[in-house]
């Protein structure tokens, strides 16, 4: 079976394709990492996830959703260093107070030690 890969120009390339090897039939998706199955929060401000997005034209943003309204906090980052990550968490816990629960990644600006004192 020939390969044919189609060029920006919508033409068929058919030498890219002699480089490719098949690919065997057996080869599998890796596992899908298991969801978390959140309570639905009852009132505002309970419970919120936080993540970086980014970069967008070069610019980093922390982005925090309120899991009960949706409401969407979004700061333009300077940098992402976890002193930046606190400094912006508190402007916006001084506006909404402090949140129950904080859903956060593996991030190293939400996993470095500073962070963790931050958060005791």
């Amino acid at each position: 079976k020939e390969l044919c890969l189609v060029a920006r120009n919508g033409q068929c390339n058919r030498k890219l394709g002699t480089h490719l090897q098949p690919l065997p039939g057996d080869i599998r998706a890796p596992p899908m990492a298991k969801s978390t199955k959140w309570e639905t929060p009852t009132t505002l401000w309970v419970r919120i996830h936080i993540d970086y997005a980014g970069p967008c034209q070069g610019q980093m943003f922390i982005i925090v959703v309120d899991a009960y309204s949706k409401w969407l906090e979004v700061i333009l980052m300077k940098n992402t260093t976890p002193e930046a990550t606190i400094g912006a968490l508190r402007r916006i816990f001084t506006t909404h107070g402090l949140p129950d629960t904080l859903v956060l990644d593996n991030g190293p600006q939400l996993t470095s030690q500073t962070f963790e004192t931050f958060l005791a």
